[in-house]
Parts: structure tokens; sequence; C-alpha cells
């Protein structure tokens, strides 16, 4: 049985910091439980950023908003590196973190 994620309904602001941002071509992004949202306004079309195994803790995006770093909670948590509009993951930074990241920021 495989299940696919269709739609996101709401935000999660009580664990991320910066939670709510703009990609360069003006579409809406943020965490919500272990996934990241991007929506699209003029079509109400989102696309999912799914590369975290546990809840998204900390989220930047950059300052000519193309790219987003975002962070998890659990033992080792990850922080990664990801397209604003195509919510293809560019990369990942080392597991060294401990319980949950934090703070990001470009």
């Amino acid at each position: 049985l495989c299940a696919t994620l269709e739609c996101c309904f709401g935000i999660q602001v009580s664990c991320a910091r910066s939670a709510l941002a703009y990609n360069a071509l003006g579409d809406v992004v943020w965490p919500t439980a272990n996934v990241c949202v991007v929506y699209t306004k003029e079509s109400h079309h989102q696309k999912v950023f799914a590369g975290h195994a546990s809840e998204v803790t900390a989220f930047a995006i950059s300052q000519d908003g193309r790219l987003v770093a975002s962070g998890e909670r659990g033992n080792r948590p990850q922080v990664r590196i990801w397209d604003a509009q195509t919510c293809l993951e560019i990369g990942a930074l080392p597991a060294f973190h401990r319980n949950a990241v934090s703070c990001l920021a470009w």
C-alpha cells in the first residue's frame, strides 16, 4: 500500500522558528509536521518537500528566495538544503546536532 500526500492544511508555529516565508516567485513556504509546503497562490497548487524523518523545528529561506534550509527533531537531526521552487533536495549538512535543530539563518 502506497499513500501520496495530496494537500497540507495548517502551519506549525509552536516550535519552528520563522515559520512562514516567500520564495523568489512569491509563493508561500512553511513547515508543518515533518514536511515543508510551497503554495502557489495563483493556481492554488502545493508542492511538498518530504525529506525529513521527523518534525521540522527550524526553517530559513535564503535572501534571494531560492533556497530553503530546514532542520528537524531527533537523536541525530539533520539540516536539509532544498530548492524553494521545485522542492528538490540539494544537500544535507552532517548530522552533528543532538535532539533538535533550534535555529537556522543564511
